[in-house]
């Protein structure tokens, strides 16, 4: 996780090489659950909010929200100022706020990531017909690419979600992943980023996570609806 904070700091110092005079008192820098519990994920992120503490002058409180679709929503109602998102919760977030996005996260040099799903080996599915009947996961409606993206695939194939499998969930991108190894759901919707992060700490094993879908790609964002004095 040491190297998804150094490339979050350098997205952030790109945008913000001209230090800005900020109106808030304490800026709320909003955060998804990207790790499996908020200690973990306060851990990763805390780093870079004091980062953003020095660069902006301003106490940054780090707020760490449960969904993607609150995280868009807590930046649109101003519980957040700051917010790293992708790009259908800064669509929403725009949308309703006119937040706009200020900088791109780099992963390995890129600034992309790639929806995914995934299986496990010994399922025996190998694609998307294979998946009929079977149990799928989804991230929570907020998401780019534990939802809408695999959404948006399975419509232009004309497969509806809730008549194609036996049953559909949704839920974290972390629990997809996990009830995915162990072979209690049939397959998910996550990105690539969180699965690879997931191998690394140990979390599951490579050869129990199959990948059977991969998207375009994608970019996360930083937004920001700050007022700038």
């Amino acid at each position: 996780m040491r190297l998804l904070t150094k490339a979050l700091i350098g997205a952030f110092s790109f945008a913000l090489v001209s230090t800005p005079v900020i109106a808030q008192e304490v800026i709320q820098f909003g955060v998804g659950l990207y790790q499996p519990d908020k200690d973990k994920n306060d851990a990763t992120y805390t780093p870079l909010a004091q980062y953003l503490e020095k660069k902006l002058g301003k106490p940054v409180k780090l707020r760490t929200v449960s969904s993607w679709e609150g995280l868009a929503k807590s930046l649109a109602n101003g519980e957040t100022d700051i917010a790293l998102m992708g790009p259908w919760g800064y669509v929403l977030a725009n949308n309703e706020a006119k937040a706009q996005a200020v900088a791109t996260i780099e992963y390995e040099g890129k600034p992309e990531y790639f929806g995914i799903m995934v299986t496990n080996p010994k399922s025996g599915i190998k694609s998307m017909a294979d998946l009929k009947g079977k149990t799928f996961a989804f991230g929570d409606k907020g998401s780019t690419s534990g939802y809408l993206i695999p959404f948006h695939y399975f419509q232009k194939q004309g497969i509806n979600p809730d008549t194609y499998f036996s049953k559909v969930i949704n839920t974290s991108h972390q629990a997809i992943q996990t009830q995915v190894t162990q072979g209690a759901i049939d397959a998910g919707a996550d990105y690539n980023r969180n699965r690879d992060a997931m191998i690394a700490d140990g979390l599951i094993k490579a050869e129990d996570s199959k990948i059977i879908w991969t998207s375009d790609p994608l970019q996360r964002c930083v937004c920001s609806q700050l007022e700038i004095v």
